[in-house]
């Protein structure tokens, strides 16, 4: 088939006007869209075929850098002072302290962990500070079960959670003065035992921590 002009079946089928106009020189115009058309359908199916082969981008991990391998913490510095942390009668010590802002509350300040934990329990800012716990400040929780379940999930103890340990996990939901703020433990306590993974309720910190003299 001739470029030049248009089949004979086209042009016979078009009327006068039809034909006038591809007499003019209206051929040319209908090939440059003919031709725009197929580079546009060839551009579409080469995109179809680079996006079907090409890698797929992993999805950031919103939990990324949130796990904590309690296995690999050193033994708690010092010796206890006169007053102890008890978490269920259990003398304990604070080896890892995670908070967390809920909802739309405000963010929580690294700085001000020991302040919060006093208003939490109060007395256990001061055994924080003998402590010198690993701090660590979680990105926005949606709700307290889920903090307490993810906190339970992503710290992980050296032994099974079937086997007694010395490592006692405690996580939810407390208010802190005017303010509620998610609280997650890690305590290392003296002898082993099968408390596991305790998850407390707000008005049930001061029953499941006490501060007791020696």
């Amino acid at each position: 088939m001739e470029l030049q002009k248009p089949p004979a079946w086209l042009y016979e089928m078009l009327p006068q006007a039809g034909k006038d106009f591809l007499d003019a020189g209206g051929w040319y115009l209908v090939l440059a869209i003919l031709a725009v058309l197929i580079l546009a359908v060839v551009v579409l199916v080469i995109r179809g075929i680079g996006r079907a082969f090409a890698p797929r981008r992993k999805q950031p991990d919103p939990e990324k850098n949130l796990a904590e391998d309690l296995g690999s913490y050193p033994p708690p510095p010092g010796k206890p002072g006169p007053r102890r942390l008890h978490v269920e009668g259990h003398p304990a010590r604070i080896r890892l302290v995670v908070l967390a802002p809920q909802g739309k509350q405000d963010n929580v300040d690294a700085g001000k962990t020991e302040a919060v934990l006093e208003l939490v329990v109060k007395g256990l800012g001061a055994i924080a500070q003998q402590d010198h716990p690993r701090v660590r400040i979680w990105p926005r929780q949606l709700s307290n079960q889920g903090f307490a379940v993810s906190f339970h999930r992503l710290t992980k103890k050296p032994e099974p959670d079937t086997k007694p340990s010395r490592w006692v996990l405690v996580a939810g939901q407390a208010q802190a003065g005017q303010r509620k703020v998610l609280v997650g433990l890690a305590l290392q306590t003296d002898e082993k035992n099968s408390l596991g993974k305790l998850t407390v309720e707000p008005d049930r910190w001061n029953e499941v921590l006490r501060i007791k003299s020696k």
